[in-house]
Parts: structure tokens; sequence; C-alpha cells
């Protein structure tokens, strides 16, 4: 199921000068056993939550008795416990009116993107109207009520209506607040690395979008270092890890102008026109455009989350906090989660720390929004592989097109929240590009000795970033000295020093995080994966470790031009394509062992490398490409330029509109309403209170994790509950076996082996959290409903987000 996400400014305008009003399908779903009957003295109503400006009406299904005729009156209300009405809105009913969509308007609500509101329908005059509506989980920003109490089990089926000069303004408005996000992501993740460039001789012939994208890489690499060696030095910088790195590059900036001053604007002018990278060409036009598109996508689609998206999101945003409040890294989760030791990967934690002290967000908010921005710089990193393998003018406009808004992946990260790998992806690009220019460096020891420093950065960053993504890293290099080795035996061996030097240096740079992360259980969880044989995998592991539908991580198509790229590089004998040639059949070799009876399935699965696929489809589709339009054009010289630009921009067009429809809302967690009861359990529950929260388990049983909103209650309301973040599995809590302590508390009611009481008497539980997200497959909603009213009270109860108190626990007893 995918949720409507905000309007395109592109469609937007459009909207206003046809001066119509905008009807947005909100919850478009009708079960006929799910019809509400609305009668005289009865109420029926909706929350929900407004996903543009300008919000003006709603539209409800409505199916009238034949005989039935009156006046229906919607009111707008805060919510359902507000007696103050905001607009109302009144339906004449004449007999034999037909089901269908009735529209209720009122003057438009410039401001109302996110608001939350209540409508709701009373009817006077003869007969019944039943009024159409879908399951509780159709839509996850409210609920149909009924005499204005939630039901749990019913949406309404409504339409909202927006004004769209109230989109305008309010999208307007949105742009200039992103103005600031984009540019803090600038400030924090460019200007640093670029200053480097731009003061080394060696990158001053590199096209623009490839010093950006190398720039980006170094910028990217720097944060996760500077973190690891102050806090060796037990030196905590807070807020400085933002501004000093910022500063410095700007000061460096400054001082390489300032240095040779310009003295004839004209002549400057002049010699920046004459040069082929900044000249106003199409390619240079159409990949702006590209890119002003992906960047849009990308902050577009997170514009009404509430939060980030699944499971993962909640450990990146508890880490981001951590940070944020010790001022660097740290060690113990206090007060969130009682876990005494921090081994887990962070390079891109640090990044979302720093971007929250720059724009002073809250550190999940800065997830939300500061990920889709490193997405971006994801999506124009694959341009250093494709410039390594075709110098073409448009292969940087084709490799953001596809990569960026083509593609489904890494888009769709969003919806998993798996941001450290996409990190990971920003800086692996960059290694394969300086480490292919070390072997081209020869014998210019100069240059070696550079590209040597910036891949030994970006290596150890890559270490702290994401351990599967530093495994490609050095699995690349291997299918580098693999493909030297099959042009030339002497450069093969003069790589694998270089190799050896980047390795060793690396791990140097890096020592004091691997002697940290034997302090937790990633040693001994990474092991038993390495030591695992093929003969006595689980099931569970090989399905973990399966393939699946190949046309998830891309279009057939894409697959098909991908092999055709290989093909026709191999066939010219491109030393590039060769070598990324033996990197992928490493990969596939590595992530499946078994198939050759080794051990170590599961340590760098088919999922990772396939969700990652576009790093290197994007760039061989674009080396494709580029050598065709090359043939065409010299025999349709004009033709096939014209067909070529018009064929860009339809893509990219249609592409960005599709890239809209990405969030897939059965992956949400935290809902609108959730924040509104987070904001209540801090108003309203005592600090030391513990909160049973519904989850599962997974990982084929080794992990228990939340299944709702429940799972956020200590990062979002500062109270504990019973589901660490996925985490627990790697990290340690004193001397004690936290692990197993989870996961026997949350099986022990999962499994119904012990009364509901009872487990929340062992475990020290407070209040019971049922989050807007529930499904009523799961076992929580069941166990709550059998629970007899004289040991748990409602203390909470909007829309389908529901608080339980328990009574006294020292008087609980078995049944």
């Amino acid at each position: 199921m995918h949720r409507k996400v905000p309007l395109p400014l592109l469609v937007a305008t459009t909207l206003l000068l046809s001066a119509c009003a905008f009807v947005d399908n909100d919850q478009p779903s009708i079960r006929p056993e799910r019809l509400l009957v609305l009668e005289p003295n009865r109420a029926i109503g909706q929350t929900f939550v407004a996903q543009h400006g300008g919000l003006k009406g709603i539209e409800v299904w409505l199916e009238p008795e034949p005989d039935a005729h009156g006046v229906i009156v919607l009111r707008l209300r805060e919510d359902f416990t507000s007696s103050a009405d905001l607009a109302v809105a009144e339906l004449l009913l004449s007999t034999g009116s037909k089901p269908g969509f009735y529209r209720f308007d009122w003057r438009p609500q410039i401001w109302s993107h996110g608001v939350y509101r209540y409508a709701f329908l009373t009817f006077s005059g003869a007969g019944s109207v039943h009024v159409g509506a879908a399951e509780g989980e159709q839509y996850v920003n409210g609920a149909a009520y009924q005499d204005h109490r939630p039901l749990d089990t019913h949406q309404l089926t409504f339409r909202l209506i927006y004004d769209p000069v109230g989109i305008a303004i309010d999208l307007t408005r949105w742009l200039l607040e992103s103005l600031v996000w984009v540019g803090a992501a600038v400030l924090l993740f460019v200007v640093p690395g670029y200053a480097v460039l731009v003061n080394l001789q060696h990158f001053g012939d590199l096209p623009f979008l490839a010093r950006f994208a190398l720039a980006s890489s170094l910028s990217v690499a720097f944060y996760p270092l500077l973190m690891l060696w102050t806090h060796v030095f037990k030196v905590q910088l807070g807020p400085l890890y933002a501004y000093l790195p910022t500063l410095l590059g700007l000061v460096a900036l400054a001082y390489r102008s300032l240095r040779k001053p310009v003295k004839d604007v004209k002549v400057w002018i002049a010699s920046l026109r004459a040069r082929s990278d900044l000249r106003i060409s199409y390619p240079t036009l159409f990949t702006v455009l590209a890119i002003a598109l992906i960047v849009l996508s990308r902050l577009l689609v997170v514009r009404s989350l509430a939060a980030p998206m699944w499971g993962d999101s909640y450990q990146h945003s508890l880490i981001t906090q951590l940070i944020v409040d010790n001022g660097g890294l740290f060690r113990s989760w206090e007060p969130y989660v009682p876990l005494s030791t921090f081994t887990y990967h962070f390079g891109f934690h640090a990044l979302m720390a720093v971007f929250a002290w720059m724009t002073g967000l809250q550190p999940f908010r800065a997830v939300l929004l500061g990920a889709q921005l490193v997405n971006v710089l994801a999506v124009i990193t694959p341009y250093l592989l494709t410039l390594q393998i075709t110098k073409n003018r448009w292969s940087a406009a084709l490799t953001l097109l596809i990569a960026g808004l083509l593609l489904p992946m890494p888009a769709y990260y969003v919806n998993w929240g798996r941001y450290t790998q996409l990190t990971g992806q920003v800086l692996l690009p960059a290694f394969v590009f300086t480490a292919i220019h070390i072997e081209d460096a020869g014998k210019d020891k100069s240059s070696k000795r550079l590209y040597t420093a910036i891949a030994v950065l970006l290596l150890a960053a890559l270490f702290l970033t994401h351990y599967r993504v530093a495994a490609w890293a050095l699995v690349f290099m291997v299918a580098l000295v693999f493909g030297l080795f099959l042009l030339s035996r002497e450069r093969s061996k003069e790589f694998i020093v270089s190799a050896l030097i980047i390795l060793l240096l690396s791990f140097l740079i890096t020592l004091p995080w691997w002697l940290n992360i034997t302090n937790g259980n990633l040693p001994t969880v990474l092991l038993d994966l390495l030591s695992t044989p093929s003969s006595q995998l689980s099931d569970f592991m090989r399905e973990y470790n399966s393939i699946g539908d190949l046309s998830f991580y891309m279009p057939s198509l894409a697959w098909l031009l991908m092999l055709l790229s290989f093909v026709y590089g191999l066939l010219k004998r491109s030393r590039e394509v060769i070598v990324i040639f033996i990197w992928i059949a490493l990969l596939v070799l590595a992530t499946n062992p078994e198939r050759i009876g080794l051990p170590g399935t599961g340590a760098i699965s088919n999922f990772a490398i396939l969700i990652a696929s576009y790093l290197v489809a994007a760039p061989m589709a674009s080396f494709l490409i580029t050598e065709l339009l090359e043939e065409a054009k010299q025999s349709f010289t004009r033709a096939a330029d014209l067909l070529f630009r018009i064929s860009f921009v339809v893509a990219a067009g249609f592409a960005f509109i599709n890239q809209l429809r990405i969030i897939d809302t059965r992956f949400t967690l935290v809902t609108h309403p959730d924040l509104r009861a987070m904001q209540w359990i801090a108003e309203h529950t005592p600090h030391d209170s513990k909160f049973l929260v519904d989850s599962f388990s997974a990982y084929g049983g080794s992990a228990i994790v939340g299944s709702d909103a429940g799972w956020w209650i200590p990062l979002l309301a500062r109270r504990a509950n019973t589901v660490p973040p996925l985490t627990y599995l790697v990290e340690r809590e004193g001397k004690t076996d936290f692990h197993e302590r989870v996961n026997e508390l949350a099986l022990s009611w999962i499994s119904g082996s012990k009364p509901i009481n009872l487990v929340m008497q062992e475990a020290g539980v407070d209040y019971v959290y049922l989050g807007q997200t529930h499904t009523s497959h799961r076992n929580l909603p069941r166990r709550l409903s059998e629970q007899s009213s004289s040991e748990l009270v409602v203390e909470h109860k909007r829309d389908r987000v529901t608080v339980y108190k328990l009574m006294d626990r020292s008087s609980f007893g078995g049944k």
C-alpha cells in the first residue's frame, strides 16, 4: 500500500493556473462490511493529517438509503475533545440520492500542511445514511470515530480537498526552508573536502561534478575520523564538530581566492566560459536539472512523515541523539537503554549529529531529512566510476538520471532506514576512483602518494561507517590486482604493494575502534558466521541470503542493459570494465561461499549487494548509451541529438513523478497520532515508568524487534520500554546477559506461556502501549482484549493509539 505524497511543485503551479481544487486520495478504499450508519442523534467522524497547504474541504463516501433525506452537517475541529468549530459545512440530502463522494467545503486554510484535524458528520432528517469505511490499517494518520469515540478497526473513505493557491504558497515556504537544509548539507558535506581538492594541483583537470563528488566523499570521511580521535584523547567538541571543519574549509577557499586577486573581471569571466566543464551546454544544463529533481524528490517524499521509517531508523536516531547528548562518541546508552558498550559503525550518525547541530533540528528529524541529502550524494558519487569508463560529456547527466531517478534504489532506502550502508556507498565510488588512479600514476611518485593518502582516508572512514561496504572495498582491491595481472604482471605487483600500504595505514588509523569493538558481541557474531560450515546452515540463513526477485531491485531492462554494457566493454578490452566485472564476480562468490562448500554465508548478504547494484548499473548503462549515441551522431547528428534531449527530459519528468510514490506505508512505525501520544506520555506518566510494547521475533528467532511506535518510546517520550534497539545483539549491559533476558521476556508473552499480568510483574512494567500502526494479526491487541478490566485501565485513547495503565504490580497474581 502506497501513501499519497506531497504534490510536486510543477503540478502545483499547473493547478494554480487552472484555478481548480486539488483532491487528494487519502483513503479511497471501501469495504462493504465496514460501512458505518449515520442516523439522527449520532455522529460519525474521522481524524486526519493534511498533506498540503490550502485545506478547503473533504469528500466523504456516502450511501444514502433510498428514502433518506435531510441535512448532513460536517464540523471541523482540532481534535475530538475540542468543542470549538474551525469550520462548518452543510449538505442538503434529497430522497433518492446516489452513492458516491459528497463534498463539504470551507474557506481555505493556507498553512494546513501537517496539521491534525477531526471532522465529524451529523444528520438531521428521515432515514439513514451509510458512511464508507475500510480497515483500520488503511490510513496511518487517523481513525474513524463513532459518537466521538475512536474505532480501532475502521477508517472512513475520504478525500481531502486543497486550494491550489494555498498549495503553491505552502510549497514556496517549504522550498525556502529546504534551501537552509541543502545549504547546511553543502557546508558540512562538500565544503571541507572541496577546500582540500582546490588547493591540490592534481584535480584541476577533473570535471566539476567529479570534483564535487570526490569532495563530498572526503568531507563525509572526515567526521567519523575526527570524532574517533578526539574521543581517544577524551575531547568532546560538541557543536564544534560541525562548525570547525566548515569554517576551516571556507577560510581555505577564501585564502585561495585572495591569493590570486582578479584584476580584470571580464578576463576572469571569459576564462570561466572557456572551461568546458563550466560552459552552459546541454549536458551541463541537463546535469543541473537532474540534480535539482533528485534533491526535490528526496525531500518531498519525507515532508509529511512523522519520523524516519522502519526498524533501523530507531537505532540510527537513538545513536544520533546520544552523540548529540554526549557531545561526541559515547559508551553508555543511558538514559535510553541499559547498554554499556558502543561498537556499532557510526559514520552515518556522526554526519547526522553535525547536521543536527548545524540546523538546530531534533536528532530524529535530522535523520529524516539529512539521510535524504546523503541519498543525493550517494547517486552523485557513482559518476566517479562513469568518468573512469567514459569521458563522454553526457555521462554525468545520464548517470544522475539513471541512479537518482529511473532506478528504485537507492531512493527506496527511505522505507527501511538503511542509511549506514547508504553512507558507505557515498565513500565506496571515491575509493574505487582513487585506487585506480594509484595504478595510473605509474612512476609519478607525487601523484601516487596523494592518491594513496586519499584512499587510506576513505578506507578508514569506511571501516567506521559500514563494515560490509568496507569489505566490498577490500574485494575491489583484490579485483584490481587480478585485472592488472591479466594486463601486466609487473603493474599487478606494484599495486599489491600500494594495496598493502593502504590496508595497513587504514587499520592503524582506526586501531582504537578495532580495540573498542572487542568490548562488545560483534566479534563473536562475526566469528559464528565465518565458522559455520555450509552443510550446517539453518533454514533461516538460507532464506535470509536468498536472491529473491531481481526485478524488485532494478527493472528487468536495467539488468539487461547492464549485461550488454559488460559484454560491450569486455569486447573493447576496457581495463575498468574488466576490473569491475571481476569485482562483481568476487563479490558474488564472497556472498555465496556455500556454493563452493566454504563457510561465511551471511557475512555479506545478497540483499545488501543487490540493493547497491545501482552503483555499477548506472555507470555501465551510461557507458553503453553514450557509446551508442556517438555512433548514431556520425550518421544522424542533429536528429540523434534532438531525440536524445527530448527523451532525457521526458524520462526525467516521468521518473521524478514516479519517485514521489516511493514511500510504502507498510514500513511506517511512527505516525502523527503516535507523536501526540508521546507528548501525552511525557506529560502524564512518572519519569521512572516502563512500557510493555508490541514486538515479534526476527532473524530466525535471535532478535526481538518492535512492531509499532512503542519501540520509540525511550527516544520520543523519555520512558523505558521492554524492547531495546536491534543493536542490543552486538552490545553488552555490564556483566549481565541482557540479550537473553530481553528475548525471554518478549517470547514469554508472545507465546502465551504466561499470563500477561505475570509477565508485566516480572518486567516491572507500569503501562502498555498499543501504537497507531498495530495490526490485528499481532499478539498484543488480542492479549490485551482478554485481560480483565480490573487489571488494565485505558489511560489514553486517541485514534488507534491506546495507553493502558496497570493496577498495582504488587497485587498481581496468576490466574
